[in-house]
């Protein structure tokens, strides 16, 4: 997201558990910190602890906290005319991404699509490394006892 203004920014989860909670509240931090003038919405699809249990952590970062809504209905009813409008999505799902990223084409509002692409690699085999390569990973002087224990 670039850092021109916006008069109002979403930033989007499917649900939140306690600590996904947790996780929220620095980038609620930070976008209140980037954009001190924005009217700043939490949206998810489920629910959320930042709507309870969490709450006092966060009212002050956010303007409003909407669970159980769909991001459509969330711009419409917080959109007022021609105003900038940022949206981050925290899903993780890429249909979804792909399907939100399309349905916004042509609206001028700015989606970033938090995904993370590690997801889609897969799991990499565990390579082992040779006793060499294990003595040349340790500190300068931890490697020459390593070396004249170890049988290259």
């Amino acid at each position: 997201m670039s850092p021109a203004r916006y008069e109002m920014i979403i930033l989007y989860s499917r649900n939140d558990a306690f600590g996904d909670g947790l996780v929220r509240v620095p980038a609620l931090r930070a976008a209140r910190t980037a954009f001190p003038d924005s009217f700043i919405v939490y949206g998810t699809t489920a629910s959320s602890t930042l709507e309870h249990v969490l709450n006092r952590h966060v009212d002050h970062l956010v303007d409003a906290i909407n669970v159980r809504t769909p991001l459509a209905r969330l711009v419409a009813s917080h959109r007022k005319g021609k105003e900038r409008v940022a949206i981050v999505d925290f899903r993780m799902v890429a249909p979804w991404l792909i399907q939100t990223w399309a349905s916004l084409l042509g609206r001028e509002i700015a989606y970033e699509a938090n995904f993370p692409a590690f997801a889609l690699l897969a799991p990499r085999p565990k390579t082992r490394s040779s006793p060499r390569a294990q003595c040349l990973a340790l500190p300068p002087p931890c490697r020459a006892s390593c070396a004249e224990t170890a049988a290259f």
